[in-house]
């Protein structure tokens, strides 16, 4: 319970800094190192330098904050640590909403293309522009809503969810454009050579 709890409290930190700098979560700490130290707990910044490594992308890493959470979160009472068994809330693999959930399915391959053409317009990689998982929680279920209202819902969700407001601004009439959609984007396949055939002697 101690190893999870110090995981959400580095996964919240990472959060918090990602938004005060604008940048990507990953990459101010990877998710790898996140998990290893809270598993290894080194008690001072050097260790703590070594266990992180080459998995953050920033040039002065604040090692002194990871450090102040890591051990605030070592003195957790047992009654406030993450439980270990709760209500599973998380959206099944991608690769099975076909099957699943097919309109859901349908609303992500949209909302996906319509940001990814976004993105290459304005040379911004997708996931700066809007954190994928919450596209996917977006899609899964339609809300009983007029067609008009999408657009303010999905702005709305956004924002409680933390998307910042230039994000909410790009990503959400994208998103809303998808939720009428009941067929999914199809990708064409690439047809594979035929074989050359081979001349009798």
């Amino acid at each position: 319970r101690l190893t999870m709890t110090i995981i959400r409290d580095l996964w919240l930190e990472r959060d918090l800094l990602a938004q005060e700098i604008d940048l990507a979560p990953g990459r101010v700490l990877g998710d790898e190192a996140i998990v290893e130290i809270a598993i290894k707990r080194p008690e001072n910044a050097e260790s703590l330098a070594k266990v992180i490594g080459w998995r953050t992308r920033l040039e002065s890493p604040p090692f002194s904050r990871w450090l102040k959470v890591l051990n605030q979160s070592l003195q957790t009472p047992i009654e406030n640590q993450v439980e270990l068994r709760l209500p599973s809330q998380s959206l099944p693999p991608i690769k099975i909403w076909r099957d699943k959930n097919p309109l859901g399915y349908a609303r992500l391959t949209h909302a996906r293309a319509n940001i990814s053409e976004l993105s290459a317009q304005i040379e911004i990689p997708t996931e700066n522009l809007v954190t994928p998982e919450l596209v996917r929680k977006l899609c899964w279920e339609l809300p009983s809503l007029d067609a008009s209202q999408y657009e303010s819902y999905v702005a709305e969700q956004l924002t409680k969810m933390g998307a910042r407001s230039w994000q909410v601004a790009q990503v959400s009439p994208l998103i809303a454009r998808a939720m009428n959609q009941t067929e999914p984007v199809l990708i064409p396949e690439v047809e594979s050579p035929e074989e050359p055939v081979e001349a009798n002697l």
